[in-house]
């Protein structure tokens, strides 16, 4: 029945032509139409499924890379707090403090820079590791941004797969009429082919049992 009632070919152009039978012209142009949107949908929802992987893939990454930012912050707002701000301008500033201060005999000016300069030992290469690596990592966030928003859209858009290049038409034999749909579909043959076989005859059969 289905291989007598609806057929499908590749014209020359590259383009599809759904050839579908019936008594009722307006049911074969009804079958014939539902057929293209039936594709559509298979097509669509293969599409969604893989684009939503997508972007499932490259949210968790572009949250778990804001959150090991996050953590860097943290960490070196903690070391910040403990006064070390700029490692190279302050080493400067408390090493010729230091000398003036040891020239001078100032014991506790002596002192407190002492502990100032043990501060930045301390810190100072966590500091500028972590300001390195925050550097890095922002940089790589903000590429990740644009992937990450690229695939939302592509998980949340709905495109048509085809185009109409002829519309179904009445046959010229009345003694059993005939509807044609030419249609150029953007998916790979083995695909339609796949989804053919699975789904058109059974859909085409719903459609005419609904009229």
């Amino acid at each position: 029945m289905y291989d007598e009632n609806i057929s499908f070919k590749q014209n020359k152009n590259m383009a599809v032509e759904i050839a579908v039978l019936d008594h009722s012209p307006d049911t074969a142009s009804l079958i014939a139409r539902s057929i293209m949107k039936i594709l559509d949908d298979v097509v669509n929802d293969i599409q969604k499924e893989r684009t939503i992987q997508g972007f499932l893939v490259v949210k968790k990454t572009y949250e778990q890379l804001s959150q090991e930012i996050r953590s860097m912050e943290d960490s070196l707002a903690i070391i910040m707090s403990k006064g070390v701000l700029d490692i190279k301008s302050q080493s400067e500033v408390y090493g010729d403090a230091y000398a003036q201060a040891v020239a001078e005999g100032n014991s506790s000016a002596v002192k407190a820079l002492e502990e100032k300069l043990a501060v930045l030992s301390t810190y100072g290469s966590e500091y500028m590791s972590l300001r390195q690596r925050l550097s890095n990592e922002r940089s790589r966030l903000s590429e990740l941004k644009g992937k990450y928003d690229e695939a939302k859209v592509d998980a949340e858009s709905r495109i048509q797969n085809y185009f109409v290049v002829t519309s179904p038409f009445p046959a010229e034999k009345k003694s059993y009429p005939i509807r044609w749909l030419v249609v150029s579909i953007s998916v790979i043959g083995t695909l339609l082919t796949g989804i053919i076989s699975i789904f058109f005859y059974e859909q085409a059969q719903k459609v005419k049992a609904q009229l």
